[in-house]
């Protein structure tokens, strides 16, 4: 967090370098505040409406500029001004985007405070364990305020005020009086009634949002919390950062209250709801000893707030089982409070629509105001009272400007999203919806999203037969510890619960196809010699005599490491590691590693196998190391013993969804942590590249090579993969010599790109990448977010935690999620089905589509009623009550609000709909319309005027003064020309 105090002597400005915004100090001062009244008054209340929407106005008026030990309110300048008023409860603080800034004595400004346990080593978070005193309690929960997360309660009234205040309502009543005046009782009133409607709709949409969110965040729950060397029962709002909690089965039936840490025994969670994560979670607890706490790298320690136990797997601890946990986060800084955080305050995002709507309704203001001056000057000249001059001329102005569109826009977007409900897409941020009609990217997560969730075991490739695919393996022993058999059996994350097994679906594959069981344990020790060492899962099959093999410890898969490891006991204590190729080559003796390794990684990733390579070393530990123990000071000069084969197939829908998207002009990408290989395997199975390149980094060197189809591989050739490796700064020539050629990047390489700012190449680079490969999570958002600034509307599709940045920065992000209340994406397909996708873009267009009928409907009778009203007064006539009345009735809004009900087309072409409203095939309808209604009013009138019976206004009132009464009553039926 950066501060800096601006120079300015006489008053108190600061900047909040982290966040980017400004601080400025006020106070009331009765003299100013007695001038903004006065002007309130003067302006008839214009002012005070004003200053609602700029609260910078009021400041500069009302108030005066001071210091923060007096200020009352801060004016917070961040894209617009915002204000917030200074509040005291045993200290001064403000609340702006969910964060509370602190007024410090000894800092003399208004300072954020993190509700976030940062840069603390494990060492340091176990010494927590003893617990907080009750007044250290008190003071955080002053400091941080409480834990949760408040969507606040906003009154009705309060937002039918705010709706009521908007420049444009304010219009609508405007023109209302107006109409009144001039006897349009009828049409004024029914003007007045849809404007009624339309703010009651938006607000009940508005508060209905507000009520959903609300009960998403809702928790109050009992927990046992260790303060003052004492369990108390502490409410889970009072829960502070520090607090130690002990879980206990009661605690199931609830959301977790924040995000903990877990530092004795081990949790079962489900994060679908919060991630959308599919799979239980196993979380172990924190290491004693390591570098500083991180999120991204420790979440295997990390209970989130907002995610479910399943299960509790007490430990012994001072002579009692328990399950302990530390308060890392409360509020709206836990993973859930940010993930709210992101949908109350989000970035903004332009769409053209928005953006040319105000310019269009800018050209009709224009409009209006032409005809406004002329029909003032023409009432001048004929001598109208400046009154009736003026109501006549307003009058127009007032015609130009729809009062039913707010209403079409608001109801027509929740048509379409009512109809996604029906088919269990559920969205949490309606105005996402238009962005599916325009989407030139959709970016995919592969292993449980293109395919199938499972994985199916094939076989193994074994030393010292390396290069022979065995599918046949035997189980009955597991004597010898290097065999990978023995990987099977010891190297996964699967648990047991109520007789079912639970874990990643490739752990569950390959534990279950070894036919052993995982026992029923009463102990958390064993007897191992003459130490007694944890013990984690004992492992056993009744078929085998002396079979028991012992977990004493697990280090869970790391995304960035891309492997995981446990340490088993059979015969002797053993390190087995499964990991990515790449990950286990680096930490395995050289001398172990096969000449061929690299190539048939290759040749099995190209013919589609999920490749898992097993290592192993025999380690020799005490129980009293266990507790300290580091992974890195374990996995390394380990023994390579073979690779592990999976095939995981696509889905059965997935095919049909990429040809659409094609069809429809939308370009599929692929994000993978998977190997590249197996990538490109499945990009050729969707006919997404024939041709493929590989762009990937040796230490600091980025190159490419093709890479060779899988009809080559199989012929045996392997040694065609080990083609020329090229520069890659020759891409771009690449590009313009094969443009057929897709390109597949490794995460690695970005990495390397990146850090040598090849910012160039990148830019050319990454909207041709057809295939993302080894990312980590923070890759994926930062390619999405590279595409959007490229100007594509980008989508993304996936259904794990790996995946949360990249749908939330996304466009369209569709999270795969059973949950129906899932946030993890403004779009969630609850039966978790990918063409979800096809339906989604569908209703996107329709929504986009409708829209722009919609608009162009809206605003094109007014200039259409604006110009006949116009020339109708140029000639001295105008249109009544009742043909006004059927004009926006029966002509505008009835069909407006019918063709809402316009159902999307049963399948998606290569057009999409506009967002340029002035788009010329836009702007031409428009003119085409407004071009045929002049020629047939032109028509009409001439028709009219050349009747022999006809007699214009002009001629008619010739005799006669303002009051239509003969000027010269003598001149009896001489003063009615038009009646002889």
């Amino acid at each position: 967090m950066s501060y800096k105090k601006l120079d300015d002597p006489k008053v108190s400005v600061e900047l909040d370098e982290e966040l980017g915004i400004q601080m400025e100090s006020y106070r009331g001062e009765k003299l100013h505040f007695a001038g903004f009244v006065f002007l309130s008054f003067a302006s008839f209340c214009i002012l005070p409406i004003i200053c609602y929407w700029r609260p910078e106005y009021y400041c500069w008026i009302a108030c005066i500029r001071t210091s923060n030990a007096d200020a009352e309110i801060i004016l917070v300048k961040e894209k617009d001004y915002s204000l917030c008023r200074v509040q005291q409860e045993q200290i001064r603080y403000i609340e702006y985007k969910n964060k509370r800034f602190v007024y410090s004595d000894s800092y003399k400004y208004f300072k954020r405070t993190d509700a976030i346990l940062k840069d603390l080593t494990p060492e340091h978070i176990h010494s927590l364990a003893t617990g907080k005193s009750a007044e250290a309690s008190k003071k955080e929960l002053l400091l941080n305020g409480k834990n949760r997360i408040h969507i606040k309660d906003t009154p009705i009234m309060q937002m039918i005020l705010e709706k009521c205040i908007h420049p444009f309502y304010i219009f609508q009543m405007a023109s209302v009086i107006i109409w009144f005046i001039e006897g349009y009782a009828t049409y004024s009133s029914l003007i007045l009634f849809m404007s009624i409607t339309s703010i009651l709709w938006e607000v009940w949409t508005a508060k209905d949002n507000e009520n959903k969110l609300r009960k998403l965040t809702e928790h109050s729950a009992q927990y046992n919390a260790l303060r003052d060397g004492c369990i108390q029962i502490v409410n889970s709002e009072d829960l502070v950062i520090g607090d130690v909690l002990f879980l206990e089965t009661k605690d199931m039936e609830s959301q977790i209250p924040c995000d903990l840490i877990l530092i004795h025994g081990e949790c079962l969670t489900d994060e679908s709801s919060l991630t959308g994560e599919t799979v239980p979670i196993l979380k172990t607890p924190l290491p004693p000893v390591g570098d500083a706490v991180n999120v991204d790298k420790d979440k295997n320690h990390i209970l989130f707030g907002g995610s479910n136990i399943l299960q509790l797997k007490p430990k012994k601890y001072n002579n009692s089982d328990c399950v302990m946990a530390v308060v890392m986060s409360t509020g709206f800084y836990t993973s859930k409070g940010k993930l709210f955080d992101t949908i109350l305050n989000p970035h903004e995002i332009d769409f053209k629509f928005n953006r040319d709507a105000s310019k269009f309704m800018s050209v009709l203001g224009v409009v209006a105001i032409v005809a406004f001056l002329n029909r003032a000057i023409n009432s001048f000249i004929e001598g109208m009272n400046a009154f009736d001059a003026l109501i006549a001329s307003v009058d127009l102005i007032t015609i130009a400007v729809p009062p039913a569109l707010p209403l079409i826009l608001t109801v027509g977007i929740g048509i379409s999203v009512q109809r996604l409900a029906k088919l269990r897409i559920f969205c949490i941020d309606p105005a996402r919806l238009n962005f599916a009609g325009r989407l030139d990217i959709m970016c995919w997560d592969k292993t449980g999203t293109l395919t199938v969730s499972s994985l199916s075991f094939i076989g193994v490739d074994r030393q010292p037969t390396f290069g022979t695919l065995e599918s046949g393996v035997d189980f009955r022993t597991v004597s010898d510890d290097y065999v990978l058999e023995k990987f099977m059996l010891v190297c996964h994350g699967v648990t047991k619960q109520n007789g079912s097994y639970l874990g990643h679906s490739l752990d569950i594959e390959m534990f279950t196809k070894t036919g052993w069981n995982i026992k029923e344990i009463e102990h958390e020790t064993v007897q191992l010699g003459n130490d007694t060492f944890p013990l984690v899962i004992e492992l056993g099959n009744n078929s085998v005599s002396n079979s028991s093999v012992y977990i004493l410890k697990r280090f869970g898969f790391d995304t960035h490491l891309q492997r995981s490891s446990v340490i088993s006991y059979h015969s002797a204590m053993v390190l087995h590691t499964k990991g990515s190729p790449e990950a286990i080559r680096a930490i395995c003796i050289p001398e172990s590693i096969p000449d061929t390794y690299d190539q048939l990684v290759s040749q099995y990733s190209i013919e589609g196998y999920y490749v898992i390579a097993c290592a192993a070393k025999r380690i020799s530990l005490e129980s009293t190391q266990f507790r300290s123990l580091k992974r890195d000071d374990l996995e390394h000069g380990l023994h390579f013993c073979g690779f592990l084969l999976f095939q995981n197939p696509l889905k059965e829908q997935t095919y049909d969804t990429f040809t659409a998207l094609k069809e429809a002009d939308i370009r599929p990408v692929i994000i993978t942590g998977d190997n590249a290989l197996t990538a490109i395997h499945v990009a050729r199975q969707l006919d997404l590249c024939k041709h493929a390149m590989l762009i990937d980094a040796t230490g600091n060197s980025v190159y490419y090579h093709k890479v060779p189809s899988e009809r080559t591989v199989k012929s045996g050739d392997i040694h065609s993969y080990t083609t020329v490796k090229q520069d890659v700064n020759f891409i771009p020539n690449v590009m313009e010599e094969y443009p057929l050629m897709e390109f597949c990047m490794t995460g690695k390489a970005l990495k390397t790109l990146l850090a040598n700012k090849e910012d160039d190449l990148l830019a050319k680079l990454i909207p041709k990448v057809r295939i993302f490969s080894r990312t980590k999570p923070d890759q994926k958002t930062w390619i999405v977010e590279c595409l959007i600034e490229k100007n594509f509307y980008v989508g993304m599709c996936g259904d794990g935690t790996n995946d949360c940045g990249a749908l939330k920065a996304a466009h369209v992000g569709l999270a795969l999620s059973s949950a129906e209340a899932s946030i993890v994406a403004p779009f969630t397909s609850a039966d978790k089905k990918i063409e979800d996708i096809v339906e989604l873009v569908k209703e996107g267009r329709c929504a986009l589509e409708t829209s722009f009928m919609a608009f162009k409907y809206m605003t094109l009778y007014p200039i259409i009623q604006l110009m006949m009203a116009a020339t109708l007064n140029q000639i001295g006539g105008g249109l009544s009550n009742n043909e006004f009345l059927f004009d926006d009735m029966c002509i505008v809004t009835i069909l407006a609000l019918l063709s809402l009900y316009t159902t999307p087309n049963d399948n998606l072409s290569s057009t999409k709909p506009t967002d340029n409203l002035l788009h010329p095939h836009v702007v031409s309808s428009i003119l085409g319309q407004i071009a045929l209604c002049i020629l047939f009013f032109a028509i009409n009138l001439t028709s009219l005027v050349n009747q022999p019976w006809f007699c214009s206004i002009k001629t008619a009132t010739s005799y006669l003064n303002n009051s239509y009464l003969p000027v010269n009553a003598s001149l009896g039926p001489k003063n009615y020309p038009c009646y002889p």
